[in-house]
């Protein structure tokens, strides 16, 4: 059987609120459900031949769901537009801060450098903070204006490719060098470290003594980053998350919760 999809935008009043919505109507659904994301918005899934009646009623009945999601990933859109990079932009690498700087370049692909600025003032002259240079092509690097909408998403997304790709490959050194310090501390040694962008975990260890890292770790605290080699170290020992698991993370990283609650309150600008 052929696989359908009809999408109709609509909108609903919830709480004295325009909601608007993705109808979906799929041959694949069984029963109408509800998603929401945090770019899409809010989606209503019905099977095809479905009686779309009795859509408002079902959205009012899990209207408190519904305006409660809503609300927590129009923050999180806000909170990113705000920490959305741009030149001058300063973000901090396994605690050291570092100003983005975006220059053009002839070359058709983006690449990145760190450099370190050499200042004046009437009398001496000093290295300012580290930068981070990311050199775009000169088609993106012309100011976009309010009605060129395309070519400021581009050089967005240029922007951060290639500052992931940079920071990816310092995340590998940092990792390495930060593990093995903290393996010998523990009286511990590992195989490979590997570097991942898992949008849900941060760190993992297999049975191999292979360990795998988030590389965002590496813009956040330094004792954060280190909680997550810690705990991922710890595993080397323990497989699983049991008592004396936890008396080993605690005897390294006595602030563990913590710093596992700081993590999970970060916003990380990629």
């Amino acid at each position: 059987m052929k696989y359908s999809r009809e999408k109709i935008q609509q909108s609903i009043q919830l709480q004295d609120q325009n909601i608007p919505y993705t109808l979906i109507i799929s041959s694949r659904a069984r029963r109408m459900s509800l998603k929401i994301g945090e770019e899409k918005g809010l989606e209503v899934v019905v099977p095809k031949r479905f009686n779309l009646s009795k859509i408002p009623r079902f959205i009012h009945e899990k209207e408190d769901w519904v305006l409660k999601n809503l609300s927590k990933y129009a923050l999180k859109r806000k909170r990113k537009a705000k920490n959305q990079l741009k030149d001058g932009s300063v973000i901090k690498i396994a605690g050291v801060p570092k100003t983005i700087r975006i220059l053009p370049t002839r070359k058709k692909k983006s690449f990145v450098k760190e450099a370190r600025a050499l200042k004046y003032t009437s009398n001496t002259a000093f290295y300012d903070n580290e930068e981070i240079i990311v050199y775009l092509p000169q088609s993106l690097t012309v100011t976009p204006t309010k009605a060129n909408q395309a070519g400021q998403i581009k050089k967005a997304e240029h922007l951060k490719k290639a500052l992931e790709k940079h920071l990816r490959t310092k995340a590998k050194k940092i990792f390495q060098k930060r593990t093995t310090i903290i393996a010998e501390q523990m009286g511990l040694t590992f195989n490979r470290i590997s570097i991942k962008a898992q949008k849900t975990r941060w760190g993992s260890c297999s049975r191999d003594k292979n360990l795998n890292f988030n590389w965002r770790l590496i813009l956040a605290d330094p004792e954060v980053m280190d909680s997550i080699i810690i705990h991922e170290l710890a595993h080397l020992k323990y497989l699983n998350h049991g008592k004396r698991f936890y008396q080993l993370v605690e005897r390294y990283c006595p602030k563990h919760k913590q710093l596992s609650k700081k993590l999970n309150n970060t916003n990380f600008p990629l």
